[in-house]
């Protein structure tokens, strides 16, 4: 189990490393961590690319079976992760409405902000053979629909709540 992104601020046991660990143990298998925290200049996110056991997870994510990722809602999300008010401004601005995996979405579904291009691109998303974006509460609903319906899924994961405003807003 390999983590797709690095440290992401926020409480350790919603970290993608520490995931990584629980899915394995759970699964009876292996895990490797990835020592890339997020929002790192390009030239410091280089440098720690040449680290060998960065490298090497990296290659791994590249040539995963499947993908589990989170969608979050952009605004609450930037407040969780300790935003500057000029980053809060900036996903305002350009209508970010939904994060996964450092990308930010407008309701159209187009990448807007980018947090976190170290290990994946948003044309990842859905694009594996077996991709699953995970997304609990009625509020994600917007976020849901941002990142799901431009970026093909095989599979949605999520609540009553979440999915019944998915219905109220996708009804024209």
């Amino acid at each position: 189990v390999v983590p797709a992104q690095g440290g992401m601020g926020g409480t350790m046991d919603t970290q993608a490393n520490a995931l990584a660990e629980i899915f394995a143990r759970h699964l009876g298998g292996r895990y490797r961590l990835l020592h890339l925290p997020e929002g790192i200049s390009a030239q410091a996110a280089e440098e720690l690319c040449s680290i060998a056991q960065v490298r090497e997870t990296l290659e791994l994510l590249h040539h995963a079976d499947v993908l589990l990722y989170g969608v979050s809602h952009a605004q609450a999300l930037s407040q969780e992760r300790g935003f500057g008010a000029m980053e809060r401004e900036v996903l305002e601005k350009t209508g970010a409405i939904a994060e996964a995996l450092g990308f930010y979405f407008n309701a159209q579904g187009a990448m807007v902000s980018n947090r976190s291009a170290i290990a994946l691109r948003a044309a990842d998303l859905g694009r594996r053979i077996k991709t699953a974006a995970v997304a609990v509460g009625r509020r994600k609903a917007e976020a849901i629909i941002a990142v799901c319906m431009h970026h093909p899924h095989r599979l949605l994961v999520t609540d009553e709540g979440a999915a019944l405003r998915m219905m109220e807003l996708l009804r024209v």
